[in-house]
């Protein structure tokens, strides 16, 4: 992973000390993927705090696309995950185990994603 990968709690906190680790890098990253929304918030202050913008200098994305990815500025591109879906696979997968097959693993929920203003392509590249 060549130090990219930066383990949190999915607090804030925690979001905090892992933007500073990656964006302190030498070679800073382009873009983070951060594991919820809480994280991402402070990812997106420690980047603007350190003088970095989203998108120009940096793109971010987080998982969970709960309403306050909605209200930062820009707006947070987000992963969204059907939490009732999850749910209810997890029941349906605790009511009939030992009743019923194996469940092929992995089990997938299906996810979208819901791009917003946090996202661009890096600076000085035309995407493809």
């Amino acid at each position: 992973t060549d130090g990219l990968l930066v383990r949190g709690d999915f607090s804030y906190d925690s979001g905090v000390a892992a933007a500073q680790t990656l964006l302190d890098r030498k070679n800073r990253p382009t873009a983070i993927i951060a594991s919820n929304d809480q994280m991402a918030l402070a990812v997106l202050d420690t980047a603007i705090k350190m003088g970095l913008r989203a998108p120009d200098d940096l793109s971010l994305v987080s998982f969970d696309n709960s309403p306050v990815t909605r209200f930062t500025s820009p707006q947070l591109t987000a992963i969204d995950q059907p939490i009732a879906a999850t749910f209810s696979k997890a029941v349906e997968l605790l009511i009939t185990n030992g009743n019923g097959p194996e469940p092929v693993q992995p089990v997938v929920v299906e996810s979208s994603l819901i791009v917003r203003g946090s996202t661009a392509p890096p600076a000085g590249h035309s995407g493809c």
